[in-house]
């Protein structure tokens, strides 16, 4: 799979986790992943390459660092705040000592 799949799969995983629909009318949360992850993870990708370096307990505690630089980076880009905030958790929940070496190829790849 070539590092443009495998971030556009990525993307989808997150997007198809969804949290449970409130009553509030808000359209666009695979917009709000694909900014995060497509984007805000590529902003973030010199930090991502630390990641490969560490355990998987660091990867853990590193998470919540990495979902509130890309909160943060929501709210640089006027992302609705909420949605952003459960977007981001949804995204570093999927990264694992599993998939991050595949995770940063496709984000490099897409960089270049």
């Amino acid at each position: 799979m070539n590092s443009q799949s495998y971030l556009q799969e990525f993307i989808k995983e997150c997007s198809e986790a969804k949290p449970a629909s409130t009553d509030e009318k808000f359209v666009g949360w695979e917009n709000i992943i694909f900014i995060l992850a497509g984007i805000g993870l590529k902003a973030l990708l010199p930090e991502l390459r630390e990641w490969l370096k560490l355990g998987a307990m660091t990867i853990t505690t590193k998470r919540l660092e990495l979902k509130k630089k890309l909160v943060d980076y929501a709210k640089q880009r006027e992302l609705d705040y909420q949605e952003a905030e459960k977007a981001a958790g949804v995204i570093v929940d999927k990264i694992d000592e599993k998939n991050i070496s595949t995770l940063v190829a496709a984000l490099e790849g897409d960089a270049k």
